[in-house]
């Protein structure tokens, strides 16, 4: 009698399956305890009704199994987009840049605006974010979530944009609400004076510096 052929678990061919956006399907098992932003689906593509959470330092989008988010509407390309986080050293500060970098065949929207191949595009808390697909455009709001462990502090709520000055105890930047574009002519500009605290080893500049808090706090300037 002829031995009967088996195979061994792992063996033949594979198959790949499309994966959908609705039951939030993903390749690869993730984090999703930590993440850093989410794209929420718009009003118009309320049938998506999973946020993409955005725990990648660079988050792709796209059709194929490797990628962050696998999404299965036609038209989507294998590597569709990049979400991702761009760090800038500034005045002996480190500040988070939010970055898009398109890749598709059919293109990504930021604001409306159809973003040009394989250039990066500064993105911002509130943006939307559309993939053209066959159907039409996927459309999403971007939601840049705060860190916990900073929150109520300085970094959570402004973003350094500009260095104006710099003195023997405190620098000057210019910054804006957190999240904020700061080329939109209706976002609020403020110039912040950051002290180094450990240059004040004088009482008598403490007694200045508590001063100077005084009066800015009963001006409106």
């Amino acid at each position: 009698m002829p031995k009967k052929e088996t195979k061994r678990k792992g063996q033949g061919r594979f198959t790949p399956t499309l994966l959908n956006l609705e039951r939030n399907e993903t390749p690869f098992p993730r984090r999703t305890n930590i993440y850093w932003g989410v794209l929420n689906p718009t009003e118009d593509n309320a049938k998506y009704s999973s946020q993409i959470r955005l725990f990648e330092e660079r988050h792709t989008i796209g059709r194929g199994v490797t990628s962050t988010t696998v999404l299965s509407e036609s038209g989507i390309s294998f590597h569709h987009c990049t979400i991702y986080k761009e760090y800038q050293e500034e005045g002996g500060q480190t500040t988070t840049r939010y970055m898009l970098e398109d890749k598709s065949s059919l293109g990504t929207l930021v604001q409306g605006n159809r973003c040009r191949t394989n250039e990066p595009v500064r993105i911002y808390h509130g943006n939307t974010i559309g993939l053209i697909t066959c159907n039409g455009v996927l459309e999403f709001k971007l939601l840049i979530k705060e860190d916990p462990d900073s929150h109520g502090s300085f970094a959570s709520n402004w973003t350094v944009i500009s260095h104006l000055g710099s003195g023997h105890f405190a620098d000057v930047k210019m910054v804006v609400p957190y999240g904020k574009d700061p080329n939109d002519p209706l976002t609020q500009k403020a110039a912040v004076k950051i002290i180094k605290t450990e240059c004040l080893n004088h009482p008598k500049l403490h007694e200045n510096l508590n001063s100077e808090i005084s009066i800015l706090r009963n001006i409106n300037h």
